[in-house]
């Protein structure tokens, strides 16, 4: 696994598990595991995904609370891989959006991350 750090205010630690799984809807999905020492509760959102440098619309959005763990998947639709006829996951380039979920201030926007699932 490739550990990525949001490193904005040391909010959030995430584990990209490298590989790309189907989904029973033939969907694809990266899952992530999200740890949160923030001190808050924290929602987490995917802005600016892109595959090889198209464009994609990542499913992605879980809430963690303060000093506990979710694991969740970011869901990329398969006709999206297909209409751009991308067979492999690789160069994924996104951003982590994270807020309050009680007041939904923006807590940080991360820079751009970059991966490949392989």
């Amino acid at each position: 696994m490739k550990k990525l750090v949001i490193s904005l205010v040391l909010l959030l630690t995430f584990w990209p598990v490298i590989g790309l799984n189907h989904s029973k809807h033939d969907h694809q999905y990266a899952s992530f595991d999200v740890s949160d020492t923030s001190g808050k509760n924290v929602g987490v959102n995917v802005d600016d995904m892109s595959i090889k440098g198209f464009m994609m619309t990542p499913y992605f959005s879980t809430t963690v609370y303060d000093g506990k763990k979710a694991f969740d998947d970011i869901t990329i639709l398969s006709t999206e891989l297909e209409k751009n006829n991308i067979t492999s996951i690789e160069e994924v380039e996104l951003k982590f959006h994270i807020y309050d979920v009680e007041t939904y201030d923006t807590i940080a926007d991360s820079d751009p991350i970059t991966f490949s699932a392989q």
